[in-house]
């Protein structure tokens, strides 16, 4: 993987969590935080994974090991978590434009495990695992009757210029 393909990555990543963004901000509290089937019963549980993983993982990428995944303090509700997650692409951003591809990141697992890992695959990582979770919510959304946006990667490759 080269570094076009970290900035796609990271592009990626911000244009699809702004979509699910999009699609849960117009929401009732009642609604994201009702319990559905899912990993983490609740379409806002989910996205606060989500944000939580990505933040985490940049984290790490930045020489912090957290000792959990999970969103940072601060973020309890859909309106805390959607101002903080644009920092969070920010940084994925950066990380993309300016780190090399082959940079080795060494990170400590919530156990205290110590790991390391190419800055390439961390991205990737976060890549699958965002998506991953992002469908969870489209499924959750989809269960109440409720259009889930698409935020496959071909659809971001194939958006006109500027969309």
């Amino acid at each position: 993987m080269d570094r076009d393909d970290m900035r796609m990555l990271a592009a990626h990543l911000q244009w699809a969590d702004r979509r699910v963004a999009d699609a849960l901000l117009p929401l009732a509290p009642a609604v994201v935080s009702r319990p559905l089937p899912s990993s983490h019963g609740s379409l806002l549980a989910t996205a606060a994974h989500l944000f939580g993983a990505e933040w985490t993982w940049l984290e790490r990428v930045r020489g912090h090991s957290p000792a959990q995944v999970g969103p940072p303090e601060g973020v309890a509700r859909l309106d805390d978590l959607l101002s903080r997650w644009p920092a969070v692409w920010e940084g994925w951003r950066k990380v993309a434009e300016t780190a090399d591809p082959g940079a080795v990141v060494a990170y400590r697992t919530t156990a205290g495990a110590p790991h390391a890992t190419t800055l390439a695959h961390v991205l990737l990582h976060v890549a699958l695992h965002s998506a991953q979770y992002r469908g969870q919510v489209a499924a959750m959304l989809r269960s109440l009757g409720l259009p889930a946006p698409g935020t496959d990667l071909i659809a971001y490759l194939r958006r006109p210029p500027g969309g």
